[in-house]
């Protein structure tokens, strides 16, 4: 097996970001290592997305109200 690149670390996070399946990091990584603490930079990416929806369109939030917004908002970033 070809050692673990850096660009190859970057797609596989990249994907991981946008589908939430972890399984092209496990090179990168430790053995042993869970990959639910991958979640904060998930979450943390679509909150990022949400806040940009947020500051693009704030009169449709204000229509919406705050849970349609981010309903919206789920659905366009997925």
């Amino acid at each position: 097996m070809p050692s673990p690149s850096l660009s190859g670390y970057i797609e596989g996070f990249s994907d991981y970001i946008s589908s939430g399946d972890a399984s092209s990091l496990a090179p990168y990584l430790a053995e042993n290592a869970n990959p639910e603490f991958l979640k904060i930079y998930r979450n943390g990416a679509f909150k990022a997305c949400l806040d940009a929806l947020t500051a693009n369109f704030p009169t449709l939030k204000q229509y919406l109200e705050d849970e349609a917004f981010k309903g919206l908002g789920r659905k366009y970033i997925s």
